[in-house]
């Protein structure tokens, strides 16, 4: 899935939402595989692919000639399985915070808005490092 589109997307997803886990999306939305292909994307992977088999859509990120297993997507029961699943959880939460928090913040002066992104990464528990990651490429360009 292109990037460009699959976060375009799941932006206008979030945007229509006041409040929103990725589980409860992910079971709302029929369109699954944009919203994970987006947050694979956000958490810096170049390419993402995916290969059904039977109920189960599995979701694979690319670094260079890396390949990784991300999550599993059960279709039946609309659940994420595997070693990136947290993470994945993690990355949706920051990217309803920055389009429904931050983007707002960016009208604060400096220190206000510092304070605003630490109390997000706070409650979310990311580190800077998985903040900025996340930020760089949650864009549609």
């Amino acid at each position: 899935m292109i990037k460009s589109k699959a976060v375009g997307l799941t932006k206008d997803l979030i945007m229509s939402l006041d409040s929103c886990k990725l589980e409860d999306l992910l079971k709302a939305n029929q369109d699954y595989e944009s919203i994970i292909c987006s947050l694979i994307y956000s958490l810096g992977y170049e390419s993402v692919s995916l290969k059904e088999n039977n109920s189960t859509v599995v979701f694979w990120g690319a670094i260079g000639p890396s390949t990784t297993e991300i999550v599993s997507f059960n279709k039946n029961n609309n659940e994420l399985s595997g070693s990136f699943k947290e993470d994945l959880k993690q990355a949706f939460e920051l990217v309803f915070s920055i389009e429904h928090e931050l983007s707002q913040a960016m009208l604060y002066p400096q220190n206000m808005r510092q304070d605003l992104i630490k109390r997000v990464q706070s409650r979310i528990g990311i580190s800077q490092h998985r903040y900025e990651t996340v930020l760089k490429n949650w864009k549609t360009q």
